[in-house]
């Protein structure tokens, strides 16, 4: 595939490179918010969770690929609210990473629609995306997917 750009499910033979972007995508949000700090043995824990990922019927590992290089993935789920609350599933669109060289080329957009319509086809009635309010790139980047901010989460040092 010459120069070209494809989105697929994740095999299981390119989990090493998932994970290491995965890395990437942590080191990276750790800048703007410290509370993303690996700890110890973290690469191997979410590894041991991408392969589980793989395993499962209602989660999805997503990667971009140019040129047959992983340069780009997803990750998520599908869960259901508490069972205090009206149960709609919700999709939980966990992570999305593109490799900086390659940004700002629409391949974080084919990614999140694809992820999207990955979890609506497995019965999502809404999507959800944690971002943190620091990353201004990653807000104006959902906000212009057509996601609405919804719900605030404060912290506070004791």
């Amino acid at each position: 595939m010459a120069n070209e750009w494809l989105i697929r499910p994740a095999r299981r033979q390119e989990l090493d490179e998932v994970v290491g972007l995965w890395k990437d995508l942590m080191d990276l949000t750790a800048e703007v918010n410290v509370h993303y700090r690996l700890r110890a043995g973290a690469v191997d824990y979410q590894r041991n969770i991408f392969e589980e990922y793989l395993r499962r019927e209602d989660s999805y590992i997503l990667v971009g690929l140019r040129n047959d290089q992983v340069i780009a993935f997803s990750n998520g789920y599908l869960t259901m609210p508490a069972k205090t609350f009206v149960q709609s599933p919700l999709g939980v669109l966990e992570n999305l990473f593109v490799v900086a060289a390659h940004r700002r080329q629409g391949y974080g957009q084919a990614l999140a629609e694809a992820a999207i319509r990955w979890l609506a086809n497995l019965g999502a009635a809404e999507i959800f995306v944690n971002v943190i309010p620091k990353n201004i790139g990653s807000l104006k980047f959902w906000r212009a997917m057509g996601f609405d901010v919804q719900r605030l989460a404060m912290i506070r040092q004791p």
